[in-house]
């Protein structure tokens, strides 16, 4: 039987950046929290028009190590998009 544990947590990187989907998991002894600017309104950020098309490059993910003062390390996965 799986139990999960809802563990209140807020880090800069969370609070930075509120209107990116978060998800976190532990993975190998570590919590990833998975941030996805792949659905970012680029438009808007930009402050260009809505109807202005982008062309979209291949995905890709990296990962971030934080320096944490937690029991356990945090790493940051980071999914993202080449665009043009």
């Amino acid at each position: 039987m799986t139990k999960y544990i809802l563990v209140p947590l807020s880090t800069e990187v969370i609070e930075a950046n509120p209107n990116y989907p978060l998800e976190g998991a532990t993975e190998q002894g570590k919590l990833v929290i998975t941030v996805d600017t792949r659905g970012e309104d680029v438009q808007a950020r930009l402050g260009i028009p809505p109807e202005t098309h982008l062309y979209w490059g291949k995905s890709y993910q990296f990962f971030v190590q934080e320096l944490s003062s937690l029991g356990y390390p945090v790493c940051y996965r980071i999914l993202a998009r080449e665009g043009y």
